[in-house]
């Protein structure tokens, strides 16, 4: 029987975070489920691991070494094309489910929805490098809101969140475009919101993700994000038009001006209402 749910790893050197997820993911024999984890990594010990659990437990998990190592956005084309699940999940290793009754919880949503939605989205809870949680990512209205409405605005502020939040049906999962490495994400959600606009927003459904951690990919491109961020907006100012008042800042000053200082008040007014809420338990 063909997996309902493919759970798509790309490991690169961060076994904490790939023993983390596979503990999560507990059942993991879960008859639904395929888990398929790609490795970049420079040295053995997510292999060692994997199989350790392989070994141990009879369950739905393959693992490859990509040696050499084929980089961030090629490694998770080859995980979209190796999977065989109806639908697919692309998990980092600085992500994570915050139950172990994720999979469950999951199949359940996706069996409910499966003839009327292409798209799950859900919830980003934004947590420490110690796991405790700090705040949703952003208003779960305000992102379907901006999703539904205005799709091109994604360039500009990533209101979705890192790719784990979405669970997308296989057969309308785009490439990830290899000319990118910052932007990659963005441009494949306004993709999909191009091919489809059977989106559905689950509340109930959440998705850690890990912050602040000084050895991740974000961290370390600190120094080149600024090249990098600019080289891509006019990359994709050319590939794509209507996105134009987002992507070139110079094209519509007062716009672009004005959108920060709401930014900046939004956020300001979200980050003390989340802490409001934490403060009293609301």
């Amino acid at each position: 029987m063909a997996a309902t749910l493919s759970i798509l790893i790309p490991a690169y050197n961060y076994l904490l975070g790939i023993e983390n997820i596979l503990t999560k993911l507990e059942p993991l024999n879960h008859p639904e489920i395929e888990i398929i984890v790609f490795d970049d990594s420079n040295n053995s010990a997510i292999c060692q691991h994997v199989n350790h659990i392989n070994k141990n437990r009879e369950l739905n998990l393959t693992y490859h070494r990509n040696i050499p190592a084929l980089g961030a956005v090629f490694n998770w084309n080859s995980l979209l094309k190796a999977a065989t699940g109806e639908f697919l999940l692309l998990l980092h290793h600085d992500e994570f489910p915050l139950t172990t009754e994720f999979v469950s919880r999951t199949i359940q949503c996706l069996k409910s929805i499966t003839t009327d939605y292409d798209v799950l989205v859900m919830q980003c809870i934004l947590t420490t490098i110690n796991g405790k949680i700090n705040r949703p990512h952003l208003p779960f209205l305000f992102r379907k809101f901006i999703v539904s409405n205005f799709p091109t605005y994604i360039f500009k502020r990533n209101v979705i969140g890192p790719t784990s939040c979405l669970i997308v049906r296989k057969s309308i999962y785009p490439k990830f475009d290899t000319e990118l490495k910052w932007l990659v994400d963005v441009e494949t959600y306004y993709r999909l919101r191009l091919k489809t606009s059977r989106w559905y927003y689950s509340k109930e459904l959440e998705m850690g993700s890990t912050v602040g951690r000084m050895d991740s990919i974000t961290y370390n491109m600190k120094d080149q994000l600024c090249e990098v961020y600019t080289s891509e907006k006019k990359y994709l100012s050319k590939k794509y038009c209507m996105a134009r008042n987002w992507l070139d800042p110079e094209l519509h000053p007062l716009l672009n001006f004005t959108e920060e200082l709401f930014w900046i008040a939004f956020r300001m007014l979200t980050i003390a209402f989340y802490k409001f809420m934490s403060l009293f338990k609301i």
